[in-house]
């Protein structure tokens, strides 16, 4: 049964508040837990949020909206763009090397890619296979949120 927020029983759509400069909304799935709900998918275009992160969310305009995080899961989300050249083939190759330590993925319009790094995954060698990606001219990246604990810094 769905409700006009598009409430189930087992999964929800989310809007995340994009840039307040751009203004917008992406949607992802998550799941309704006690306290919030925990995202199911890697956000593509919203920063500060990573797949496993439960967040608050109220009804506007009819739709389920995120106003806050509440908990965090301690994944970090990063974004690939490949090249305009760049074949199907050429892309699966070059994110063999997350595939390979655990991270997932979710594409994005065109030629954009959404990573995810589990907790379980070094950040730090995550973060490095995708500079040495970037210094080889396979794709440019940015780092929407960084949920791992860091040396000397904590968890964001």
């Amino acid at each position: 049964m769905v409700d006009r927020a598009g409430v189930t029983a087992e999964r929800v759509k989310v809007r995340l508040p994009l840039d307040p400069e751009l203004g917008g909304y992406e949607s992802v799935w998550a799941s309704p837990e006690r306290d919030g709900y925990m995202l199911d998918n890697i956000p593509l275009f919203a920063f500060g949020v990573s797949n496993g992160d439960v967040v608050d969310a109220v009804v506007q305009d009819g739709l389920l909206t995120s106003t806050r995080v509440r908990r965090r899961g301690g994944h970090s989300t990063y974004r690939v763009a490949f090249p305009a050249g760049a074949s199907e083939e050429d892309r699966l190759a070059a994110l063999e090397p997350l595939r390979t330590l655990g991270c997932g993925f979710e594409r994005g319009p065109s030629r954009i890619v959404g990573i995810d790094v589990p907790p379980t995954v070094d950040i730090y060698t995550a973060y490095s296979v995708l500079q040495d990606g970037m210094s080889a001219g396979r794709w440019t990246f940015d780092e929407a949120h960084c949920g791992h604990p860091l040396h000397g810094i904590g968890r964001a």
